[in-house]
């Protein structure tokens, strides 16, 4: 039980890392847009950021997804959820 939290834990840090990394590289995104525009870059940063709007509530968002979508493809298919938790075959 402990291993399993530990695992799950470790893969959540995971999973929060590549969302903050693909977070920022949409707001290089736009930012590099509206810098096109005629923008400076920091106001472009700072516009993109606006537009983009609170990360932390997106990280939060984008969990409840993750954990929805989990239990729900859980109750479809137990199979996959034990897959899933096991390691992988690899």
């Amino acid at each position: 039980m402990l291993i399993r939290r530990l695992r799950y834990w470790l893969e959540s840090a995971r999973r929060g890392e590549v969302l903050g990394e693909e977070m920022e590289l949409h707001l290089a995104e736009k930012a590099a847009e509206l810098q096109a525009d005629g923008m400076t870059a920091e106001c472009a940063m700072a516009e993109a950021r606006r537009r983009f709007g609170n990360v932390g509530l997106k990280h939060e968002e984008s969990r409840e997804i993750w954990m929805t979508q989990f239990f729900v493809v859980g109750a479809c298919d137990p199979g996959y959820v034990t897959f899933s938790s096991q390691k992988d075959p690899k």
